[in-house]
């Protein structure tokens, strides 16, 4: 053998050995550097690489505070150790504000185990990117495990943006432009895009998914234009693009108390934008948290920012870019919990301690205020708490706070949820027919569950039946991640838990939650949500569908409700135009004597339909 035979024999015998190294080390090869994964194992021990911490984007600090965000480089340590999980992005927690604005990471989990040694003809595998929820404003994705996704053949990736006054500040215009944590989320679609196959992963196949403030981000994702060519399917959950909490129609009014409660000049917006970029993190997230106390829901969230950015996230309000048929049509699966309000009003006794214990500031107080967060700023808030009152509160006493709480929730649920994942399943499936599925999650996730909002409201938590054994919001989480949290959780069905997993892993390989009989799963079918159909699968110990619709009675009232107190508003500010002082409480009283009439319809109906169905009404939940 002569010598450079023996060079290049030796030289394919180092690449041979750093490859099956590689391999079993889990090390992938990117643009950015090496990076070193662990072996893990799935919830049935099936074997999978994970990677922490890979930076997506710049630290967006100092000059780049309050800017889209910018590709990040890459490393020069030479090979990455992805083994440590990252700081989530600044935000409040009890007593102090805690994360890091160096944030903008993911973590992606692979079945594939070389990824090393991938060929160009070895099939690739499905992506499944999860979108955390915490109403913009909270939240992370360490505290997401994804063993129960793991079982099957994908590439799971897990992503963090910029949150609170950090990522949507708004002055708008270009100053503060806002949507700093949406221009977050497209690049990281965008470094899946150029990236996931090293994990052995499709970037043709994938699907995003998120739950609450993280579903309404995956439905925003659907209208914008920025999203396009990033993902194929999507599932949202207990979120919407439509809700009325998502989108903020005044966000120069929250910039505004921000400058003011910094110590910053407003009227001269670059002497603004010079002030607040140059403060502590700290002192921003603590007086975004003061200002947010004041409100129900959160305040900084994203903006229609399309007179301000050449190149806007959402040119116009998702439902117009529905009517517009300027959507992303993808399939899609959207759904909610069967008492989605209970969750969010934990959070507001929690913080309004004396809410249920004064029923005249109840009536008068509490709940237009809290009505007026909850909703858009078109619809009158005093006019849609005086006649919702008539419908969710009949014979409840205000005074009487075990009465109160089960139809408040009730209400709430309709109000921040219901009603806006409804109106998405309706227009969505309208655009992408035979491609858009609704469900219901009813199943109570613990068997026992040492919940820290129910222990901060013990007194009326042992009070009310309704606390311990309602599904509220994002308790179908723990059936789709392992949970890294200080609670005790035990879940009362394998069979569901695994099911729900299976489900959206069986969505995001083949396009459907139920494939035929071909894919050797054995779970119910799950027919497609249409206009004439609205069918959602009720996911509990044994699965069934509503074949009507979800609260479908209560939510078309809820509809006319909101176009009564839409109707009323106007009436009070074309008032205020003419400057008659008694108009706004003549557009009250029609509106209540519409909505009165409507209700009795309503009764009447509901009374036909009672002594025409008899004992039919135990059908209107079919088990398949």
């Amino acid at each position: 053998m002569h010598g450079n035979d023996v060079v290049l024999f030796c030289s394919l015998l180092l690449l041979f050995c750093c490859e099956m190294v590689s391999g079993k080390e889990g090390v992938v090869f990117l643009a950015q550097g090496r990076i070193q994964g662990t072996l893990q194992l799935s919830e049935n021990k099936e074997e999978f690489y994970a990677y922490y911490g890979i930076p997506y984007a710049q630290p967006p600090v100092k000059k780049l505070r309050f800017k889209d965000p910018i590709k990040h480089p890459g490393w020069e340590e030479g090979l990455r150790m992805g083994k440590t999980r990252p700081p989530a992005c600044p935000q409040w927690d009890k007593e102090d504000v805690i994360g890091d604005e160096n944030c903008l990471y993911l973590n992606v989990f692979t079945s594939r185990l070389r990824p090393a040694q991938l060929r160009p003809d070895d099939p690739l595998l499905p992506v499944m990117v999860y979108i955390h929820g915490g109403g913009f404003f909270r939240g992370g994705m360490n505290i997401y495990g994804p063993e129960k996704l793991m079982d099957d053949q994908k590439v799971v990736v897990f992503i963090q943006y910029r949150l609170g006054a950090l990522g949507f500040l708004s002055t708008e215009d270009e100053t503060f432009p806002g949507n700093y944590g949406m221009m977050d989320i497209i690049m990281a679609l965008k470094w899946v895009q150029e990236n996931i196959v090293k994990f052995g992963g499709d970037k043709d196949r994938v699907t995003v998914f998120g739950n609450s403030a993280g579903g309404s981000a995956v439905s925003m994702l659907i209208t914008s234009p920025l999203a396009k060519g990033l993902f194929s399917a999507a599932i949202v959950q207990s979120g919407s693009a439509l809700c009325d909490w998502t989108i903020e129609e005044n966000p120069s009014k929250f910039a505004t108390s921000m400058a003011e409660a910094l110590d910053c000049p407003h009227e001269n917006r670059t002497a603004m934008f010079e002030c607040i970029r140059k403060k502590r993190v700290k002192d921003i997230v603590e007086q975004q948290t003061r200002i947010q106390k004041k409100y129900f829901l959160s305040v900084m969230k994203p903006v229609i920012d399309k007179d301000w950015r050449s190149n806007p996230f959402l040119p116009a309000h998702p439902r117009e870019m529905y009517e517009r048929n300027q959507i992303h049509p993808v399939p899609l699966i959207a759904g909610v919990t069967t008492d989605e309000g209970l969750g969010p009003l934990q959070w507001f006794l929690i913080r309004q301690h004396t809410l249920l214990r004064n029923g005249s500031r109840f009536d008068h107080d509490y709940m237009p205020k809290m009505i007026k967060d909850m909703v858009d700023d078109r619809y009158d808030a005093r006019t849609l708490w005086d006649v919702s009152k008539s419908i969710y509160f009949r014979d409840v006493s205000f005074d009487q706070e075990e009465e109160i709480i089960p139809p408040l929730v009730e209400l709430i649920g309709d109000a921040m949820f219901h009603y806006c994942v409804d109106e998405l399943l309706r227009l969505h499936s309208s655009k992408v027919p035979g491609k858009t599925y609704a469900y219901v999650f009813g199943i109570r996730n613990y068997a026992t569950y040492d919940d820290p909002m129910n222990n901060e409201l013990k007194e009326i938590a042992s009070r009310t039946s309704l606390f311990n054994r309602a599904v509220k919001h994002a308790d179908e989480l723990p059936y789709l991640f392992t949970m890294n949290s200080s609670s005790t959780v035990i879940p009362l069905s394998s069979k569901a838990d695994f099911s729900m997993a299976k489900l959206w892993s069986n969505f995001a390989i083949y396009g459907e939650p139920t494939p035929d009989s071909s894919s050797k799963t054995k779970i119910a079918h799950w027919p497609p949500y249409s206009q004439k159909k609205q069918i959602f699968y009720h996911l509990q110990q044994v699965f069934s569908i509503f074949p009507s619709g979800f609260r479908h009675r209560e939510l078309a009232t809820w509809r006319h409700l909101l176009s009564e107190a839409e109707e009323a508003a106007e009436e009070i500010r074309l008032a205020e135009l003419n400057k008659d002082p008694f108009q706004p409480y003549r557009a009250v009283m029609w509106a209540m004597i519409a909505a009165a009439g409507f209700l009795m319809l309503v009764v009447l109906v509901l009374a036909g339909i009672l002594v025409g169905t008899g004992k039919k009404q135990s059908e209107s939940i079919k088990p398949l």
